[in-house]
């Protein structure tokens, strides 16, 4: 991190390509880590409490909705949006915590767009 003053943002998806996508589009401007489970991202998580979790819905052993709503027991502060290829579930994690659903494919503007957006809010709040 530069100084401590970079933001964290932690990209949750089964799809390896896809989080070194994201990675690449993020990491210019953010302190990246990466989760490729929910299990994963609820260790990551409790670890480096990140400022904001990208969460992909559909994923092996345990999905975005029961990983959203962990990391929400954990920290009821934690900003999560949730980017998904999928229309299933969508409701269920909104209801879990998520802020946001994005659907996949996303832009790399929009991306960097909705991420700042969260971040400025959630400064705004605190």
């Amino acid at each position: 991190m530069c100084g401590g003053s970079m933001k964290t943002i932690m990209i949750v998806d089964d799809n390896e390509e896809l989080r070194f996508i994201f990675r690449r589009i993020l990491q210019e401007h953010y302190d990246v880590m990466e989760a490729g489970t929910g299990l994963e991202a609820i260790r990551v998580f409790q670890e480096h409490k990140p400022d904001l979790t990208l969460m992909d819905i559909v994923m092996p052993k345990m999905n975005g909705i029961e990983a959203t709503r962990e990391i929400i027991k954990i920290s009821p502060e934690a900003r999560i949006i949730a980017i998904t290829a999928h229309s299933k579930g969508i409701q269920d994690i909104q209801d879990a915590g998520a802020l946001f659903v994005k659907h996949k494919p996303i832009r790399k503007n929009d991306l960097l767009e909705l991420v700042k957006i969260v971040l400025e809010a959630a400064k705004l709040l605190t």
